[in-house]
């Protein structure tokens, strides 16, 4: 699901595999290359967090005005806080995290990149 193509609906080809007679199967490791590999164990990683997380769940939300076209919004319960930020900006940004003092101290210590 790369890319443009007219019409759109070729980048939205079907899944390979799961039919007999099918020359690919990208539903098993054996099916798939290093890098379709890589993105499948990225993402099932990331969808068992969410899945798993009490924060993202059933926890509340809290949100802050976006500055500079980053925008910053925290998941949390009494056991876990997720922040999550999102630039809409072509470039990186810099965040002062101590924007966000009453949540700072509960940001998970680890990245999901």
């Amino acid at each position: 699901m790369t890319g443009f193509t007219n019409p759109d609906g070729k980048v939205r080809l079907d899944f390979k595999g799961g039919w007999p007679g099918d020359a690919e199967n990208k539903f098993t490791k054996g099916g798939r290359t290093e890098k379709e590999e890589n993105i499948f164990e990225y993402i099932k990683r990331f969808a068992n967090f969410r899945k798993n997380s009490s924060a993202i769940t059933t926890g509340k939300l809290m949100q802050y005005v976006p500055v500079d076209g980053v925008y910053v919004y925290f998941r949390y319960d009494n056991n876990q806080t997720v922040m999550c930020v999102m630039n809409t900006n072509d470039q990186s940004s810099t965040i002062d995290l101590s924007r966000f003092k009453e949540k700072n101290k509960k940001i998970l210590p680890r990245l999901m990149i």
